[in-house]
């Protein structure tokens, strides 16, 4: 177990913070996972360029609250 010492922004202690290191491994986990997920949403995003303000104007206009919403409003028209 690793101790590190904070210090505010004036430069006092402000506590003692205890770091386990099973926390960073599991933090290199989670990066790694995190990776992936991004990576897997990554192929559903769109590239909306000048039309993303139009699409925000739209959904806020309606009322809509989800981009999923929007995409549906528009392909009911």
């Amino acid at each position: 177990m690793l101790r590190r010492r904070e210090r505010s922004v004036h430069g006092t202690d402000i506590s003692d913070r205890k770091i386990e290191t099973a926390d960073k491994k599991q933090k290199r986990k989670t990066s790694a996972e995190n990776k992936r997920r991004l990576k897997a949403r990554s192929r559903t995003r769109v590239n909306m360029g000048s039309a993303f303000q139009r699409w925000r104007e739209l959904k806020e206009r309606e009322g809509l609250r989800l981009d999923a919403e929007v995409a549906l409003f528009l392909l009911d028209r």
